[in-house]
């Protein structure tokens, strides 16, 4: 399997190689992880660009992601099953692997989302939830297209901190059970 990881604003993908303990976990799990860094270091902050939501398969971040992913797959050593291939992210990582899953659920079987915001939001409503939860889904739809189907089988999970006071807690409110 492929695990893609994507930092936060104000982070490297060293940051996430140094402190991510991620070289044991793709060898305790036999699996490919990979820490892109934001292309030419972000539009803000170092951050990705997962702002609004119009966002294509072919321009800015999202062609870049999946054309590492396709170079990935592409590679006969690595052996990576295409059908398992896997995105997640840390704040604005998280945003922007958010909007990955939602533009392409075909290429992402799971997503994992970390005090990220949710798809639709702007760079200055990562402090407040500006985005219910019915119109990101619609956005998220949206942006998905004829690849809307692959959603039955795609894997998500968010989580947040009762600290963190940088991305609203209400993105992921707390669970009942």
């Amino acid at each position: 399997s492929l695990l893609v990881v994507l930092h936060g604003c104000s982070q490297t993908y060293g940051d996430l190689q140094t402190y991510g303990n991620w070289v044991d976990t793709a060898e305790q799990h036999g699996m490919v992880i990979s820490l892109p860094g934001v292309p030419g270091g972000g539009v803000y902050a170092g951050c990705w660009d997962y702002y609004g939501g119009t966002h294509s398969r072919n321009s800015g971040d999202p062609a870049d992601i999946l054309a590492h992913v396709d170079a990935l797959l592409a590679d006969p050593s690595l052996s990576i099953d295409p059908d398992q291939v896997y995105i997640a992210g840390l704040s604005s990582g998280g945003g922007m692997a958010m909007v990955m899953a939602c533009l392409a659920p075909d290429v992402f079987a799971g997503v994992g989302i970390a005090a990220g915001p949710t798809v639709g939001t702007t760079a200055f409503q990562i402090s407040s939830v500006a985005t219910d939860a019915s119109t990101a889904q619609a956005t998220c739809e949206s942006l998905a297209g004829t690849h809307a189907g692959d959603f039955d089988t795609q894997l998500a999970a968010m989580i947040a901190g009762t600290n963190d006071y940088t991305v609203a807690q209400g993105y992921a409110p707390p669970c009942s059970r």
